[in-house]
């Protein structure tokens, strides 16, 4: 996940943010086409990132200005928000739409209905992020690498605690349901 981040801001430094956005569809059209190699299939996630990468290279080139970049995360954030608020009304779990690219032994024979505790964290994780952003956006006279690190560091980083929350949670539940159903006598 970091070296599309690093090849980008490197790519902008020395080259400006068209080369920059050119090596983000260069690395991730090269994912996807080693994913579609390897499993013959192309993971929902980078669906989505091809498409905002797209969108960014659009924005900028419909503005000539490098802070509406920005203006496709902040729709992909508001996106993931009503998608999440969509699983909670509906009692779904939202991180099982995100999991589809993994393949987990036992998901799919599992009870969604033990994960719904989950939205909520993640809906938290996506309103503060869309918080972070949409402030920096509006604060006048930052630059667009001062924003580049502040939507940076308010995606990854701050989501990892929460992924590796959601891993502990599914791998405690696989483990539970396993031991369960599987258990065989001594």
């Amino acid at each position: 996940m970091l070296i599309p981040v690093i090849i980008f801001r490197i790519a902008y430094g020395y080259f400006g943010i068209v080369a920059a956005i050119a090596s983000s569809l260069t690395i991730t059209v090269g994912m996807m086409a080693y994913n579609y190699k390897k499993k013959g299939r192309i993971g929902n996630m980078l669906i989505i990132s091809l498409v905002l990468t797209i969108l960014s290279f659009i924005s900028y080139l419909l503005s000539s200005n490098e802070k509406f970049y920005f203006i496709p995360s902040i729709l992909q954030t508001v996106v993931f928000v009503i998608l999440v608020l969509y699983f909670i009304i509906r009692k779904k779990c939202f991180v099982f739409l995100l999991i589809k690219d993994f393949n987990i032994p036992y998901i799919d024979k599992m009870d969604e209905k033990e994960f719904l505790s989950l939205n909520y964290i993640w809906l938290f994780l996506l309103l503060l992020r869309l918080a972070i952003k949409i402030i920096s956006l509006t604060i006048a006279g930052l630059s667009f690498e001062t924003l580049y690190w502040i939507s940076f560091l308010s995606g990854d980083p701050i989501t990892l605690p929460v992924i590796y929350y959601t891993y502990r949670f599914f791998r405690k539940k696989i483990k539970t349901y396993y031991n369960e159903t599987y258990k065989t006598a001594p």
